[in-house]
């Protein structure tokens, strides 16, 4: 059980470092000097899928605030 939390635990790091990647591109997030700015929210869209379910869309609103920024 514990080496799967684990294996989803990482993906979730590799999936939101690619967000945070892709979000830098578009120039939602950027450094100006020595500040980080970034929107005071982030619309994050997925898909998930449930075991012997189908693919749905999902998404989460993520706070500046929630993830480090004043």
């Amino acid at each position: 059980m514990r080496e799967k939390a684990l294996q989803w635990y990482k993906r979730g790091i590799k999936r939101g470092m690619r967000v945070a990647t892709d979000l830098m591109a578009e120039g939602e997030i950027y450094k100006e000097a020595d500040i980080v700015h970034a929107p005071n929210s982030m619309k994050v869209k997925s898909k998930i899928k449930m075991s012997g379910g189908d693919w749905e869309k999902y998404s989460v609103t993520v706070k500046a605030k929630e993830i480090g920024f004043k």
